[in-house]
């Protein structure tokens, strides 16, 4: 985005979101970098999306260790091999 970009923020937070004046700035930037005004909307829907983080311990179980996960997962596969037809 160019840097002026960026100064017109809070002129768009100022602005009701059914303004006349409002329409007219994100026509305008929408001609300027040659995109549809959805583009320029999702654009700055996105921008404003909290990004997420990923945890520390990603990838590995909360509440069970590894192995006892295991060996639950072989005990219900025993139970289910045992009460199958």
């Amino acid at each position: 985005m160019v840097s002026g970009a960026k100064a017109e923020r809070p002129v768009l937070d100022g602005l009701t979101p059914r303004s006349a004046e409002r329409r007219a700035l994100m026509r305008e930037t929408a001609e300027f970098y040659g995109l549809s005004e959805s583009s320029v909307y999702r654009a700055l829907r996105e921008r404003a999306r909290p990004k997420a983080f990923h945890r520390a311990d990603r990838g590995q179980p909360r509440v069970m260790a590894p192995a006892q996960m295991e060996r639950y997962c072989e005990v219900i596969a025993a139970l289910k091999v045992r009460t199958t037809n």
